[in-house]
């Protein structure tokens, strides 16, 4: 038998859910006192509010009038309440995150504000070492970019992972459980983590049980006949220790296949031709919900136990349903990797989508050199055969600094609409040096009675051709460090292109980078 890949959930917890959906449907209301009421014809009391309508000592079960007598005449607007569009936007998001995972569910409860995504098995497809770490971020970038208020955590149950988001350490990055430390993470976390009854919580209360460490330390045999055997099935789905599968919100069945050998086979010829069927197999299905893949997973169990499975983690650039294309990508990679034994079965998973965008070629179409899809094509062969993480491409960062505007990242893990740019923009990039120096260099400039570079000490006096300046900077005071400064590009006599800035307090020029 060969081990099987530890399983791991991501949770992607949205904290006052039924608020940000309001806040989405409405812009206007985002950042006000909110508050969404339910009731009867008796009374109505809060179900759910914002942040600022708390601040204001509003609370959820309060009855509205109260609320809006402590909050004040004008303070706090209030809405009905609408379960029905919550989940329906929590769907829509859950159908977007299936770009992350092939099994997609949401949070077992009778009004959910979470995710959760089965991502076992999916951590090579990001990263050899930190895989989980790479695609939390993943989903926490995808997330900000929604501009939702979002935790994300992993762990190896849901449970956990539910408990971990809601109420681990809050911090920037997500948080990451791994298997050795689950169940230290586990004891620490409150009982209410155990999604159990309100009338099992009140009674663990009562005995002074508040954290799953205690509740631990009790007989297990006991706690049936005390509080039920829900609490039990809930302690062991939060342990690991019985089964909790992720059904997906659609009902639809994860995109893997598997072609089981048997005899196990050696040879190279039907080790492609298994893969090329599987390939096909999964684009057909692809092509039925109008995307492509963007990240795939190949497995090879060897024939032999102990043994690691032989893995492929394709990551493309762009998505794409292409079987002949995915089978080349996977021949690529495992060019030069020798198997220790015969092959008893080959898994293909699709780790994440993406929809495929349409392209119409017109009659006459000789502009192949802008073709989107050859330009892709091109960057994962690249990928597979340097690796992913040398081929990079540069991505806008939201900063006015030249020094921080722009970043380097993998072509294949930022999607390509994040390198469109504007007129302004690209002429804003046009103009910054290829080569940037991350500690500028003190330089002697020569300057006339304006301030304009005449000529430049390196390697001698160069004489100043031409320059193009300035452009004041000044930005960066929230870090202690302020930019105060002015930007020149020269060029030389020689044809050397220069990036020099200029200090407004001391007027020290330094050597910031080159073309």
């Amino acid at each position: 038998m060969q081990p099987q890949p530890t399983s791991q959930t991501l949770c992607l917890w949205l904290p006052d859910w039924p608020v940000q959906r309001v806040g989405r449907d409405r812009p206007e209301l985002v950042g006000k006192a909110l508050a969404l009421c339910v009731g009867d014809a008796r009374a109505e009391w809060i179900a759910a509010c914002s942040a600022e309508a708390r601040r204001l000592g509003v609370v959820i079960g309060m009855k509205c009038p109260d609320a809006q007598g402590l909050a004040g005449p004008g303070r706090l607007v209030m809405l009905p309440h609408a379960p029905r569009a919550d989940r329906r936007a929590l769907e829509r998001l859950a159908a977007e995150c299936e770009r992350f995972s092939p099994c997609v569910a949401l949070e077992d409860a009778e009004e959910p504000t979470a995710i959760l995504a089965d991502t076992t098995g999916l951590a090579p497809l990001w990263d050899s070492r930190n895989g989980d770490e790479r695609l939390a971020e993943a989903v926490q970038c995808w997330a900000a970019e929604k501009r939702l208020v979002a935790v994300v955590a992993v762990a190896p149950t849901p449970g956990l992972a539910l408990a971990a988001a809601r109420y681990g350490p809050r911090r920037r990055q997500p948080l990451v459980v791994l298997p050795h430390d689950a169940l230290e993470v586990a004891r620490s976390m409150p009982v209410d983590a155990l999604r159990i009854e309100p009338t099992v919580l009140e009674g663990l209360y009562a005995i002074g049980v508040q954290r799953v460490g205690q509740l631990l330390a009790l007989p297990r045999s006991g706690l049936p006949s005390r509080f039920g055997a829900g609490l039990v099935r809930r302690l062991d789905q939060f342990l690991g220790e019985a089964a909790e599968p992720l059904e997906s919100f659609r009902g639809e069945a994860p995109l893997s296949a598997t072609w089981e050998f048997e005899p196990p086979v050696a040879n190279a010829q039907a080790l492609e031709h298994a893969r090329q069927r599987l390939f096909e197999r999964l684009t057909k299905r692809l092509a039925q919900r109008h995307c492509g893949a963007l990240r795939v997973l190949v497995e090879h169990a060897l024939d032999v136990s102990p043994a690691e499975p032989v893995r492929v983690a394709l990551r493309l650039f762009r998505p794409t349903a292409s079987a002949r294309e995915l089978a080349e990508l996977a021949t690529l990679h495992l060019e030069g990797v020798r198997f220790a034994a015969a092959v008893r079965s080959i898994r293909v998973l699709v780790g994440a989508t993406a929809p495929i965008d349409a392209h119409q070629r017109t009659l006459f179409d000789d502009h192949r050199q802008a073709d989107p899809h050859a330009l892709a094509l091109l960057i994962n062969r690249l990928a597979s055969r340097l690796g992913v993480d040398r081929v990079l491409r540069v991505q806008k960062q939201a900063s006015i600094d030249p020094l921080r505007a722009y970043a380097t990242r993998p072509a294949t893990d930022v999607a390509p609409e994040r390198f469109s740019l504007t007129a302004l923009q690209a002429g804003r990039a046009h103009r910054l040096p290829l080569r940037m120096r991350s500690k500028p260099a003190p330089i002697v400039v020569e300057t006339d009675e304006h301030g304009e570079p005449l000529a430049v000490i390196l390697c001698g006096r160069r004489t100043v051709a031409r320059a193009w300046g300035p452009e004041r900077v000044e930005t960066g005071w929230w870090r202690g460090r302020g930019l105060r400064r002015d930007a020149w590009w020269v060029e030389l006599e020689d044809g050397a292109r220069l990036w020099l800035q200029c200090g407004l307090v001391r007027r020290e020029w330094r050597w910031a980078g080159e073309f």
